[in-house]
């Protein structure tokens, strides 16, 4: 079994329109930023056409300021990133499978930019609450 490792990260969350050229926009803005992505999840419309981009990012207080100057309103998240060596489907089953037995949800999850197959990063929201149990499960793997 492969050596698993967590931190907590902030996740930036950002609603946009769901209309083409907006996540080029975004990217454009933080490029120009020089703000690295490091793992992003956007959702489809679920009402309207409002759409929540999830990014990790390298700095966020650049990220932040670049979104500001979009006019961008976004919120802020601690998350998990899981760091593992072993493949991105054995590390979803080991990690539910924990956190499940636990009683924690997964109230969002995505994996990394990289795509080193040697190296999976796995981004996973849970309630605030229940970070330090989670922190605490995955301390012991």
């Amino acid at each position: 079994m492969s050596k698993v490792s967590a931190k907590l990260v902030t996740q930036i969350s950002v609603a946009v329109d769901n209309v083409p050229g907006m996540l080029a926009r975004v990217a454009k803005a933080f490029a120009e930023s020089q703000v690295s992505v490091e793992g992003i999840c956007r959702t489809t419309a679920e009402f309207g056409n409002i759409i929540t981009e999830r990014f990790i990012v390298d700095d966020v207080h650049l990220a932040q300021q670049a979104l500001i100057s979009m006019g961008k309103r976004y919120s802020e998240e601690e998350i998990i990133a899981i760091n593992s060596s072993d493949g991105h489907s054995n590390l979803l089953a080991l990690v539910a499978k924990k956190f499940g037995e636990s009683g924690i949800n997964l109230e969002n999850f995505y994996y990394s930019c990289a795509g080193k197959k040697d190296k999976t990063t796995m981004y996973v929201a849970v309630s605030r609450e229940n970070l330090p149990k989670a922190m605490q499960i995955l301390a012991a793997l």
